[in-house]
């Protein structure tokens, strides 16, 4: 089949959709079939694959980089227009996806959509959260994804919150792929070596440093864990917009680096893998790249992650609430 991936975030961009999109691509043309990605132009950036379709954008977000992609009557779109894809898949929901939506109705061909982010976690990246609410974000998924053929979720969590927008459509649960032989080439012991930490417990992190990801949640709860297990440490392995902030809380032993640099290997270097994110795409994402069984907890530190884990999604929804309120308190008294 001849697949067209229109998505609002692909690579140069750091994040679990472009690693989906790239990933999801290589695999179905293993099988046999031809992918076309269609996604926003990053300047001075050169792609590797050659079915890629780079389109007119503008940078509307600083960090991260975001940009948004534009439908203008030019050289790419006109070859877009002349590809007979089979079927469109489109990716993040942004500009470039609803191109692809109007291109399949245009064709009268199937769309079908994965819902990779719960955008509502994601509004304080638009203006400050000032303009763009949860709810209208909420609202605007319902109306999207109920004019499409076939939503995909990665998770029962994100199938559960789509039918809790009042989304209709069908929905199936595909957790997104993961290529685990990238999670092989390492040196057992490395994380340790680097750090020079022999055997105490270690708490790892690896990813975005931003907001979504909740951190400063887990900075709070490592706190009872010194409690429990004072000679253990959390390390924190990624870059982002909040790193600089984090780096300022000197009241914890922590250690930072580039994700590409170490990537320590799960059954040798660390007691355990935490996470601060109320989205549980990331523990099944986890669980397949390190092939991590499940596993009686059996010490004071890790009841506590265990017991707190969870309460990091009403965590954030308070604060959601709470932003909003101070929100409309501002509009009231102009």
């Amino acid at each position: 089949m001849k697949i067209g991936f229109f998505t609002d975030a692909f690579l140069p961009q750091p994040n679990g959709v472009s690693t989906s999109v790239n990933e999801s691509a290589k695999e179905l043309e293993r099988r046999g079939h031809e992918v076309f990605i269609i996604a926003p132009k990053f300047p001075g950036y050169t792609d590797q694959e050659t079915n890629v379709i780079r389109i007119p954008s503008v940078r509307v977000s600083k960090q991260p980089e975001t940009r948004l992609g534009l439908s203008l009557p030019n050289r790419s779109l006109k070859k877009i227009l002349s590809i007979e894809f089979d079927i469109i898949h489109g990716h993040s929901g942004g500009p470039v996806t609803l191109l692809g939506w109007e291109i399949a109705r245009l064709k009268k061909i199937p769309f079908v959509g994965t819902y990779h982010t719960l955008w509502n976690r994601y509004t304080h990246y638009f203006l400050k959260g000032k303009i763009v609410t949860p709810k209208m974000m909420e609202k605007a998924t319902k109306i999207f994804a109920n004019r499409i053929d076939h939503l995909i979720a990665p998770t029962k969590r994100v199938e559960k919150e789509l039918r809790s927008y009042g989304v209709k459509a069908p929905i199936s649960v595909v957790p997104s792929g993961i290529d685990v032989e990238k999670f092989r080439r390492t040196e057992p012991g490395i994380l340790r070596e680097n750090l020079a930490i022999r055997n105490d417990p270690i708490l790892l992190f690896v990813g975005r440093l931003s907001r979504e990801k909740s951190v400063d949640f887990l900075l709070q709860m490592f706190k009872e864990v010194l409690k429990k297990a004072p000679n253990a440490h959390f390390v924190l392995i990624g870059e982002g917009s909040d790193k600089k902030k984090l780096e300022r809380l000197d009241k914890l032993r922590m250690w930072w680096d580039k994700l590409k640099t170490i990537f320590p290997d799960a059954d040798e270097n660390f007691e355990m893998h935490v996470h601060g994110e109320s989205d549980d795409s990331e523990v099944t994402k986890l669980i397949k790249a390190y092939k991590m069984k499940e596993m009686q907890i059996e010490n004071d530190f890790q009841a506590i992650i265990s017991e707190n884990h969870y309460k990091v999604a009403d965590w954030e929804k308070a604060r959601q609430e709470k932003e909003s309120k101070k929100l409309h308190e501002e509009i009231e008294g102009i």
